[in-house]
């Protein structure tokens, strides 16, 4: 089990260890979800060891220039086309 740091492949006899961490994400509110039933609550109850809250993006307007940035970089970059530029 996935607990006991251990993994046995579909169709494989043999145990393997793992070292592994997970990271989840979701627009829903999970909390909800399980009271719906809608979500495992063991598999809430495993998952959720360090909760980080962050708005959308949609609220955090002055990101978005950042991220835009950063990404019209990177493909030019890797598409080796001069760089791309725009306004506000």
């Amino acid at each position: 089990m996935l607990q006991d740091r251990e993994i046995r492949r579909i169709g494989e006899n043999r145990v393997h260890k793992v070292d592994v961490r997970f990271i989840s994400a979701t627009n829903k509110n999970i909390e909800e979800e399980v009271k719906r039933g809608n979500f495992r609550e063991d598999l809430y109850d495993r998952v959720k060891i360090i909760t980080i809250d962050v708005l959308p993006l949609r609220e955090r307007k002055d990101d978005l220039i950042l991220l835009l940035n950063y990404f019209v970089e990177k493909y030019c970059r890797e598409m080796e086309r001069k760089r791309a530029h725009f306004s506000r």
